[in-house]
């Protein structure tokens, strides 16, 4: 199928320059290859400014966001289609309850950033264009800058009822950009599940990998600097991702940290580890975000890949990004079975149904590793590359213009 020809707005939660890399971001950068893509920041509202007055990560935004201009840029190490827009300050409002005064200040910031997409369309040409909300329904409740989109698609990431802060106003205002939207994606199962109402219907499109780059840590070479020194020469147990205690299942891997004395259990991940306890045993590792780029470097040093997440609601929604990483490693993965999602992966995955169970696969996944494993897992993650995922998405899109009838031929 020819691709169509129009330009990509994703206005996200997840920043271009943040500290761990997004889902998002990782299709948008493959959706750049073949079209324009604008990746809108997350607004920085008056109080972001205030309270981040001295951080770097606004020292090349800050003039812009003083000066109330739009900022457009290219980025390094990104393809040629990519640009970072970040839009003007907002108003700070989701500390406010619902009602008539939240409903002043986001209608508010949605006229300060219609003027600003109204700004970018004209500055950079832009007549024919899909604009794609992936999980920031705050924003853009209102699309009214012209020309309007050729089509509104909403994307959500997680189930937004679970994380307490952006809850408090996120439940309602998604299922208000679902209906509003034209095309509805959801990453997981579980998700699409959960959204899915009659005449509203809800889409799967999963996470992926960048399977070239994860097919590095295949190929030997030297230990990253920061490597524990106490973790080599014995069996690495490693997590890359969030410690936050709403996915964490801490209490799991206290049972396992204490059950393999001789293994070294390596931590690379964003967020506050909760139990300083477990943070202290002597097999225990913790090493802070990384860049994607870097992230071969550190599987490569790790024997067995786990994902050790509770079984809750929260985690019942979620499509692991970091499942086709750790497989196009071609490292053993071990995960409790959370979502229907994990569980399509049991075929290459070995997958425990309580804290006793997985400890014990501990031992078995590591025996059991060999070449013909590996190059299974490298042949799954290959069918869940980012390519292949951008591809699917081009396909939705076109079916959805067709059906809506706003592609003029």
């Amino acid at each position: 199928m020819q691709k169509a020809d129009y330009d990509l707005i994703i206005m996200t939660m997840s920043r271009w320059d943040g500290e761990v890399s997004s889902a998002i971001l990782s299709l948008a950068k493959e959706l750049a290859q073949h079209r324009r893509v604008f990746y809108w920041d997350h607004p920085f509202s008056i109080k972001d400014l205030l309270q981040n007055w001295r951080s770097p990560f606004l020292a090349s935004r800050k003039p812009q966001l003083l000066q109330g201009k739009l900022q457009v840029r290219a980025v390094p190490d990104t393809p040629a289609g990519f640009r970072a827009v970040t839009p003007p300050l907002t108003l700070p409002v989701n500390f406010l309850p619902e009602g008539t005064l939240y409903e002043w200040g986001s209608a508010w910031n949605d006229r300060v950033l219609n003027r600003a997409l109204e700004q970018l369309l004209q500055k950079e040409n832009i007549r024919r264009y899909v604009f794609l909300n992936s999980f920031d329904p705050f924003f853009f409740r209102t699309l009214h800058a012209q020309p309007q989109p050729l089509l509104r698609i909403y994307q959500s990431r997680d189930d937004i009822s679970q994380e307490p802060y952006i809850a408090r106003h996120g439940q309602y205002l998604e299922r208000e950009q679902l209906e509003k939207a034209d095309l509805r994606l959801a990453t997981s199962q579980g998700l699409r599940d959960l959204l899915h109402r009659p005449g509203t219907p809800v889409l799967r499109l999963a996470n992926a990998a960048d399977t070239g780059l994860f097919n590095q840590a295949l190929e030997p070479a030297p230990l990253p600097p920061d490597w524990p020194t106490a973790a080599i020469g014995r069996p690495v147990i490693g997590y890359i991702g969030s410690f936050s205690a709403l996915r964490l299942d801490y209490p799991l891997l206290r049972i396992a940290v204490n059950e393999h004395p001789d293994k070294a259990f390596v931590f690379l991940g964003s967020g506050n580890f909760d139990d300083q306890e477990l943070a202290a045993r002597p097999n225990v590792h913790l090493i802070g975000p990384r860049p994607l780029v870097s992230l071969p470097d550190y599987l490569r040093g790790m024997d067995l890949t786990v994902i050790p997440f509770l079984r809750n609601t929260l985690t019942s929604s979620i499509y692991p990004l970091k499942i086709n990483e750790y497989l196009a490693a071609g490292k053993p993965v071990l995960s409790t079975d959370f979502s229907a999602d994990v569980r399509e992966f049991s075929a290459v995955v070995y997958l425990a149904d309580s804290a006793s169970a997985f400890s014990a696969l501990i031992g078995k996944a590591l025996n059991e590793d060999n070449l013909e494993r590996r190059a299974a897992r490298c042949a799954v993650a290959d069918q869940n590359s980012w390519a292949a995922r951008a591809a699917t998405f081009e396909q939705l899109v076109q079916e959805a213009l067709t059906k809506t009838a706003t592609w003029a031929h």
